[in-house]
C-alpha cells in the first residue's frame, strides 16, 4: 500500500505548477493565486487576493467574462478560450485560459482558472501561415507564368514570321491563331477572376429547386451513355440563388464525378435544409477517391490530381474547382470535400437560404 501524501500536498503542488492558477471562492473572490499566475499577469498577490476575479480582466472584456463566468457556474462546465493581456508594465500577450468549477457533492465551492502564455505559440503559427501563403503565391504566379508562356509563346513567333511576309493568306491565318490564342488567355484570366471574386454577371434569384430541376433533367442522356446511375434527393426548400451560379458549380463538380467514373458508378446530387438558416447541396460520385493528403489543396488554381504535372498546358488547367470556390463564396456560401480512396467523392456546399423574392 502506498504512503499517504503528507498534509499541505497539494498546495505545495499547485505554488509550483508551471502553470498559472486562480482559484476563487462560490462568490468569485480570489483566494489562491500561485507565484506562476502572479509572473505570468505581473500583479503581486496583495493586488489580487481577497478582490473580485474580474479586477484582473482587461476593462475591454470585463462583461463577456461576466457572462461567461456566470455560465460556467450555472451549468457546471468549464471551459477553454484565448485572451489577449497585457501586463501593467505594458507588455501583451496571448493567454490560453482553462475554467473549471470547483463542486463538492453538489454544490459550486468555486472556480478555478488554469493559465498559459501561448504567445510564442501564436507567432510561430503565424510564421508557418505567412510562409505557407507565401509558398501558395509562388505556386501560383509560376503556374500563371507557365500557362502564358505556352499559350503566348507560338503566337508570337508566328506573328513575327507573317510580318516577315507578304502573303495574304499567311496574314490571315496568323490572324486566326491569335484570336485563338487570346480567346485562351481570356478564359484562363476570367477562370482566375471567379476564383478570387465570384461571378457577378447574374443577380437574378431563382429558386434553386428549379435550378436543380432543368439541370437534372438535362443530364440524363449523359450519364447514361456513360453507364453512370443518378440518384436525386430534392427536399423542400425555402431558398433561391443566381440561376447561372448554381449551374456552373454543378456543371463543373458532375464533369469531376462523370470523369471520375470512367467505369460506371452512382452520381447523387442532393439538396435538404441545414442549421442556421442555411441549405446544403451535396455532389456525390462512387469513384475511386482522392487522397488524404491532396484534399487540403483540392481548390487551389492550377491544382490538378489528373497527373503529376501540375502545370500541364490543357484547355482546362486545374482551374475548375477553384472556380467553384470562388462562385461559392461571392454567393455567401462555403464548399468542403470529404473523400478517401475507393470510397468516392462527396462535395457539400453550404449556402444562405435567401428565400424567393415575390412577383406579381
Amino acid at each position: 500500500m502506498s504512503a499517504e501524501l503528507p498534509q499541505g500536498y497539494f498546495e505545495t503542488m499547485s505554488r509550483s505548477a508551471g502553470l498559472g492558477i486562480v482559484a476563487t471562492d462560490e462568490h468569485l473572490v480570489v483566494r489562491f493565486y500561485n507565484p506562476a499566475a502572479e509572473e505570468l499577469l505581473g500583479r503581486p498577490s496583495a493586488e489580487v487576493i481577497g478582490h473580485h476575479l474580474l479586477g484582473i480582466v482587461p476593462p475591454e472584456r470585463t462583461e463577456l467574462a461576466q457572462r461567461l463566468l456566470e455560465r460556467i457556474l450555472q451549468s457546471g462546465e468549464g471551459t477553454d478560450f484565448q485572451m489577449r493581456y497585457s501586463r501593467p508594465s505594458g507588455q501583451a500577450m496571448q493567454l490560453a485560459i482553462t475554467v473549471s468549477p470547483v463542486v463538492e457533492e453538489g454544490r459550486s465551492l468555486g472556480m478555478a482558472l488554469y493559465l498559459r502564455d501561448i504567445s510564442r505559440q501564436i507567432a510561430l503559427l503565424r510564421d508557418v501561415a505567412q510562409a505557407q501563403k507565401m509558398a501558395a503565391l509562388e505556386s501560383v504566379a509560376g503556374a500563371v507564368a507557365h500557362h502564358f508562356n505556352n499559350i503566348l509563346g507560338g503566337a508570337i513567333t508566328t506573328a513575327d514570321f507573317a510580318l516577315a511576309s507578304d502573303d495574304p493568306e499567311l496574314h490571315k491565318r496568323t490572324l486566326g491563331i491569335t484570336v485563338t490564342v487570346l480567346s485562351r488567355a481570356n478564359d484562363l484570366t476570367h477562370g482566375l477572376l471567379a476564383f478570387a471574386e465570384g461571378e457577378h454577371t447574374d443577380t437574378l434569384l431563382v429558386d434553386i429547386r428549379q435550378t436543380l430541376d432543368r439541370y437534372i433533367a438535362g443530364l440524363t442522356s449523359t450519364l447514361e451513355a456513360r453507364g453512370i446511375h443518378l440518384e436525386t434527393d430534392i427536399q423542400p426548400v425555402n431558398a433561391a440563388a443566381p440561376p447561372k451560379g448554381i449551374t456552373q458549380v454543378l456543371d463543373r463538380l458532375t464533369a469531376n464525378a462523370i470523369e471520375a467514373m470512367a467505369s460506371g458508378g452512382t452520381l447523387s446530387i442532393q439538396l435538404a435544409p441545414a442549421p442556421d438558416d442555411e441549405v446544403i447541396l451535396r455532389i456525390s460520385d462512387t469513384g475511386p477517391g482522392i487522397s488524404e493528403h491532396l484534399l487540403p489543396r483540392i481548390f487551389e488554381p492550377f491544382f490538378t490530381t489528373k497527373q503529376p504535372d501540375r502545370y500541364r498546358s490543357t484547355e482546362h488547367p486545374g482551374l475548375g474547382l477553384a472556380v467553384v470556390y470562388g462562385i461559392v463564396k461571392d454567393l455567401g456560401g462555403t464548399i468542403s470535400v470529404t473523400s478517401a480512396p475507393d470510397t468516392g467523392t462527396t462535395f457539400a456546399v453550404r449556402l444562405p437560404a435567401k428565400p424567393p423574392i415575390a412577383t406579381g
